[in-house]
């Protein structure tokens, strides 16, 4: 039995088939059924699932925990809400800890504590909010408002608040209310209860370690792990993206390398280092100072200091008797731009690698338009007599070139936080190799409409170039594959 279709209170007589919440989904979302995953067969190690689908792996988990601790299923849903949905661990602490303490802790009370008849009894009087004769509703903390008020309250927390776990109204009442009494009162708004249904199969979903939303905003399936593996998850919208950390799937760097890399690019960091290479400290009071003009004669907005923006040197004894800039000295270089000369290296690195990762990231979003072209040109080929399934190749091959700008794309990352060893000559050549087949690769497929004459030679081609970059691609791949497996590479702090 559905979850939305029995929330039980504290009380079994206070149950009504006329709560009948069994579909979670919206229509205009999803109308496909249970889906497998497409490729199954070579990868069993996750589902993909629909919202509607959402109800029944809830209430699995809810209907084996309430078998065990035989509390009530709005204490379940909250309690492993609160567990992110391991039943095995609720079941663990709950009976492990006082139960007063326990539940307290979650702003629940003992269910053993409670009058169950309080749960289904309406009483008449004076609500203490409008002041007005109604029928009055009780929460099960005890506290008593007509429905109309726990309407306005109820809707400003889901509307605005967006809690799927509400709190009595009572001032400084924390106690939880019965999700069967949240249901009854906004039973008759179809756009709120609709909304709150969302917000209670989204707490499970995003609170659950082993579910999660496709990352790409406009697909609404969410994946199920059976067992956690280093490999992709293929969405039912072709989205591919890794289940860890939730981004697109980022071979061959691990998700706490990508992580690093992502702040890496955005964060402030390299601000800091554009100003280490771009300004410098005034000698005396240590004022960052950028160079606007020619003139090398510099005076501290601060302090007033006059000094030489080449040597750093005060500039009274340096401007009137001696000139010395064109010196090298050594220790004095050693001593006054140490930090500047390691912050200009650190930037130089970073932007190589950040240019050819950004490269490849243009590459990808430019050869989205390849799609087309290439369809013009399979339709030009079936037009001068090969099949359908002839000119299937090309699609192929703009997937292969695509598989291999984001293989290479991250291998930059990944190379960033390498230090050098052993093993680093012979990435750089398994990269290069990459680099080079995949350019080769994607020349070819941007020059297919300026020939048509000799179809067959073009597809051999092309197919033996697909056949080589892929094999390069596998060959990169596994020897990083390898060398985590060995622990042969070795990352930087940085």
């Amino acid at each position: 039995m559905s979850f939305f279709s029995l929330i039980p209170t504290m009380s079994d007589e206070y149950l009504s088939s006329d709560n009948e919440y069994g579909d979670m989904s919206d229509s205009s979302e999803s109308s496909t059924s249970y889906i497998e995953h497409d490729q199954q067969s070579t990868s069993n190690h996750y589902k993909l699932l629909e919202n509607k689908h959402l109800v029944s792996e809830m209430d699995k988990i809810l209907d084996e925990v309430r078998s065990v601790t035989n509390l009530p299923k709005t204490y379940c849903r909250i309690l492993l809400h609160q567990y992110k949905w391991d039943k095995q661990t609720l079941i663990e602490k709950y009976y492990e800890q006082e139960s007063d303490a326990f539940f307290k802790k979650y702003n629940l009370i003992n269910p053993s504590s409670l009058n169950r008849s309080i749960i289904s009894v309406a009483t008449r009087g004076t609500c203490n909010i409008c002041c007005s004769e109604e029928v009055l509703t009780e929460s099960i903390c005890g506290h008593k408002y007509c429905n109309q008020c726990w309407l306005h309250y109820f809707k400003t927390k889901i509307t605005d608040h967006c809690d799927h776990i509400i709190s009595c109204q009572e001032y400084g009442c924390d106690i939880a209310v019965d999700d069967d009494m949240v249901i009854k009162i906004i039973g008759q708004s179809a756009p709120l209860i609709c909304r709150y249904k969302k917000l209670i199969t989204k707490s499970f979903v995003e609170s659950n370690k082993n579910l999660k939303y496709c990352p790409n905003p406009e697909c609404y399936y969410i994946t199920k792990i059976i067992s956690i593996e280093d490999e992709p998850i293929t969405c039912q919208c072709g989205f591919v993206y890794c289940f860890k950390c939730g981004h697109e799937w980022h071979e061959p760097l691990h998700c706490d390398i990508f992580k690093r890399w992502l702040r890496k690019c955005s964060d402030d960091s390299e601000t800091s280092n554009w100003l280490n290479v771009h300004t410098k400290e005034c000698p005396k009071c240590a004022s960052t100072i950028e160079k606007n003009g020619g003139c090398n004669h510099m005076i501290c907005h601060r302090c007033k200091y006059e000094y030489c923006w080449v040597c750093l040197q005060e500039w009274g004894p340096h401007g009137n008797n001696w000139y010395s800039c064109n010196k090298y000295n050594e220790k004095r270089d050693s001593n006054n731009h140490t930090n500047v000369t390691q912050a200009r290296a650190k930037l130089n690195r970073y932007l190589h690698y950040y240019q050819r990762y950004a490269n490849h990231q243009q590459s990808l979003r430019l050869e989205g338009n390849l799609n087309h072209s290439v369809e013009e040109a399979m339709q030009l080929f079936q037009n001068e007599g090969m099949s359908w399934i002839e000119v299937q190749f090309l699609k192929t091959a703009v997937s292969i070139l695509s598989n291999c700008r984001k293989t290479l794309m991250y291998s930059y990352a990944f190379a960033y936080y390498l230090e050098r060893g052993n093993q680093t000559d012979i990435f750089e050549g398994n990269q290069a190799d990459l680099e080079s087949s995949t350019e080769s690769l994607s020349a070819s497929l941007e020059r297919l409409s300026e020939d048509t004459n000799m179809m067959r030679e073009i597809k051999r081609k092309i197919q033996d170039k697909c056949r080589y970059v892929d094999r390069r691609r596998v060959v990169l791949l596994n020897h990083i594959k390898e060398g985590y497996e060995q622990k042969s590479w070795i990352f930087t702090s940085d």
